[in-house]
């Protein structure tokens, strides 16, 4: 089917639509055969969880629930994005660290639940939020794109600050051999 809006459509059947042959009757050449409902999937995202805590270079683990509140199968596979966001917008400026393939089609009310472990990069710092986008690729052809995202509480993201407290070494060692 071409892409077309949700709504009720007709199929209609034409034989010699142009004229071009000659018959003993010309008004029998239609058909019709319908009602048939076209509906599209709507993606949404729910139940967003991140840690309120985390460190540069370490991994997290962020959850999520997708549901298909459309009016039709979201026909899948798709992919889940996670990005990280210094605000609470999806822009350019943001960094994927993670996606997670769905489970497949996705029916009508149905939900699913991911888990992902993910990295926090190693430059990041301070207040920043993790956004998860479900169909991240815009794979599914949806009756709203605009509400596929959920946006975590605030994460901290904290710097490592390894420090040595004592250090200590054999007063004597020789050449070639290992010492403790």
């Amino acid at each position: 089917l071409p892409s077309v809006s949700v709504g009720v459509y007709w199929i209609v059947a034409v034989a010699d639509g142009g004229g071009s042959v000659t018959e003993t009757n010309e008004n029998d050449n239609a058909t019709v055969a319908g009602p048939i409902a076209i509906g599209q999937p709507n993606l949404m995202i729910s139940n967003l969880a991140a840690p309120g805590q985390a460190y540069a270079g370490g991994q997290i683990e962020v959850s999520w629930t997708v549901t298909n509140s459309g009016d039709d199968l979201a026909a899948g596979p798709w992919y889940d994005y996670v990005y990280l966001s210094a605000d609470q917008e999806l822009d350019g400026n943001d960094r994927r660290i993670g996606s997670k393939l769905s489970p497949g089609n996705l029916n009508i009310g149905a939900h699913y639940d991911q888990s992902l472990n993910v990295t926090i990069p190693a430059n990041a710092s301070g207040d920043d939020y993790i956004i998860v986008s479900a169909d991240g690729g815009n794979y599914v052809n949806e009756t709203d794109e605009t509400d596929n995202m959920a946006v975590s509480s605030v994460v901290s993201i904290g710097q490592s600050n390894l420090t040595i407290n004592s250090a200590s070494a054999p007063t004597e060692v020789v050449i070639g051999r290992p010492f403790n």
